[in-house]
């Protein structure tokens, strides 16, 4: 076990002789006392006096009337410029824990996730050197609201403003994350504070696991992290605390759904589909298809705000994100999973795909959204014909919806978007829409295999082009986390074993990016079908798709 060179905060106030163990001395803790642990101590200087006022400490700086309106105009959530977010109370004293992961190709490369550190208090003019980005601290929510609050899930809704919020969008920017103004709306809907909480706290757990190294050889790289991550204590609390917390917002939710009217539906649909997120996140995967539970329920939220309008520019930029989120999981989601899931969102379509062209400007899938309306015709098609079906009009209308995908003309889409909304990354957006693209074609002919017989395709050069276009985006690009989906499919129809290992070692690199368990669900189902294809005859056909559904594989890749 670690050691640290310096007792304790806690035995040299008390001059004891500290066992000086990591990350918190054992001598507090039989004593029942929180360890302090051994960085600086931090102390709060902003606090509520007895009318409810923020009462600043002297010396520190409040910002000027209009520099800045914080989150949805609270000055109380106030986004700074700093390190990065606040561990729970009891993880202060952790340092340096970046989750790590190896191709077998180089030297061991450490993921670019913050590290877990204690709040820095600066005042809205300072700034730490070689910081960036916009930052939430605990101590910024003084709300007299917040302050009830206890400190770990202040410190969770600082990880979600500054961390989680990064991952649901494509670039991240102040003003440009709508998802962060549904921090102020946990103040009148518990069910939306506890399961914002869960999801970071998950999202946290994910995030700050014990430092290790992963290679391409492990078998079931997840449950490998889950285990180490259930022996590390900080990273089990986290654990500990998302569970409790998603316990608290199912309790939540049934009394909402009990009583469910228009007027609270838009919070209920938000909170709805921040439990498939929490899904998505989690590494252990206990119920593989609760996901689907969760979104059946928000489609049915969905027919309630159909009829409904906000009232704001803000609150229908955040409900536009929100209703894409659940339409992209339903599209998405009908490619893997058995089930009439394109037929529940159909109907809703006319009205949701404009509301995808709307988002798709900043959506992390950075897919446009006539490509996804492709899939979701392809996977409705596939379930009213069955595979054993043999007519020529289900091949047709497959070799149609390919033919129409290739004639998408993605420049002309990058080019109207830059025209829209000054759009700078249009490079990066053309590689993205083309890989989703190909991937659509790939799909379509897994879910339709007569196509083949009635047309000749040739796969691997849709195998090849994915991969060309993906390798052109960095790890450094934001549209590297929206390469899941592709990657995924592009592995699954290759044989060769270069290409599989490209595809692992691109699964993995997303992991260090955005710690999602989806991530090593991918992995899972790609290495089932490569166990199934190489049973098979090199030259023989292999429904890779149909075989996934066969072994209950009915996972949600995004």
């Amino acid at each position: 076990m670690p050691q640290n060179s310096k007792p304790c905060h806690n035995c040299r106030r008390r001059r004891l002789r500290c066992d000086r163990s990591w990350p918190t001395c054992n001598k507090c803790a039989i004593t029942g006392q929180e360890c302090l642990g051994y960085g600086k101590v931090y102390v709060w200087t902003e606090g509520i006096d007895a009318q409810g006022k923020v009462k600043p400490s002297p010396g520190v700086r409040r910002p000027a009337v209009g520099e800045n309106h914080g989150v949805a105009g609270h000055p109380s959530l106030v986004l700074h410029s700093g390190p990065p977010p606040l561990a729970p109370a009891d993880m202060g004293a952790v340092r340096d824990r970046q989750p790590a992961i190896s191709t077998g190709k180089g030297p061991q490369v450490q993921g670019p996730l913050n590290t877990a550190t204690p709040p820095v208090l600066l005042g809205n003019d300072q700034q730490l050197p070689g910081s960036h980005g916009a930052y939430l601290r605990p101590n910024q929510l003084t709300d007299p609201i917040f302050q009830d609050l206890d400190r770990n899930s202040r410190s969770y809704l600082a990880h979600f403003a500054n961390r989680v919020c990064q991952d649901l969008v494509a670039r991240d920017g102040p003003g440009s994350n709508p998802f962060r103004e549904l921090i102020p709306l946990t103040r009148k809907h518990p069910l939306l504070l506890n399961i914002l909480v869960a999801t970071s706290a998950l999202h946290w757990a994910n995030s700050f696991s014990p430092f290790t190294a992963l290679s391409v050889g492990v078998s079931d790289p997840g449950g490998y992290l889950a285990q180490l991550r259930s022996k590390d204590l900080v990273s089990r609390q986290a654990v500990i605390d998302a569970l409790t917390a998603k316990q608290r917002a199912m309790g939540h939710l049934r009394g909402v759904l009990d009583a469910l009217d228009p007027a609270g539906s838009e919070v209920t649909l938000a909170a709805m589909h921040f439990f498939v997120k929490f899904d998505l996140i989690d590494l252990e995967r206990g119920d593989a298809k609760s996901w689907q539970a969760h979104l059946t329920g928000a489609s049915n939220v969905l027919a309630l705000l159909t009829a409904s309008k906000p009232q704001d520019a803000t609150s229908r930029k955040l409900r536009d994100c929100v209703v894409a989120d659940c339409f992209i999981y339903h599209i998405l989601g009908s490619t893997l999973a058995s089930g009439p899931w394109a037929a529940q969102i159909t109907h809703y379509a006319f009205e949701l795909l404009p509301v995808l062209k709307r988002t798709e400007v900043n959506s992390y899938l950075s897919c446009p959204s006539e490509i996804l309306q492709i899939i979701l015709s392809a996977s409705q098609l596939s379930y009213e014909t069955p595979c054993t079906d043999w007519t020529l009009t289900a091949a047709d209308k497959a070799l149609l919806l390919i033919d129409e995908a290739l004639e998408f003309d993605i420049p002309a889409w990058a080019t109207q978007l830059q025209q829209l909304s000054n759009v700078t990354d249009v490079e990066s957006r053309i590689h993205v829409a083309s890989a989703h693209r190909s991937a659509v074609c790939l799909y379509i002919l897994q879910a339709l295999p007569l196509a083949r017989a009635v047309r000749v395709v040739d796969t691997q050069f849709l195998v090849d082009d994915i991969l060309n276009h993906l390798s052109q985006i960095s790890e450094e690009d934001p549209y590297f986390k929206a390469s899941s989906w592709p990657t995924f499919i592009a592995g699954a129809e290759t044989r060769d074993a270069e290409k599989r290992t490209w595809t692992l070692t691109r699964l993995m690199e997303i992991w260090k990016v955005c710690p999602w368990g989806y991530v090593f669900t991918a992995i899972e189902m790609l290495k089932a079908t490569w166990q199934m294809q190489d049973m098979r005859p090199e030259d023989e056909d292999v429904n890779w798709l149909q075989g996934l559904k066969e072994m209950g594989f009915e996972n949600l890749i995004v």
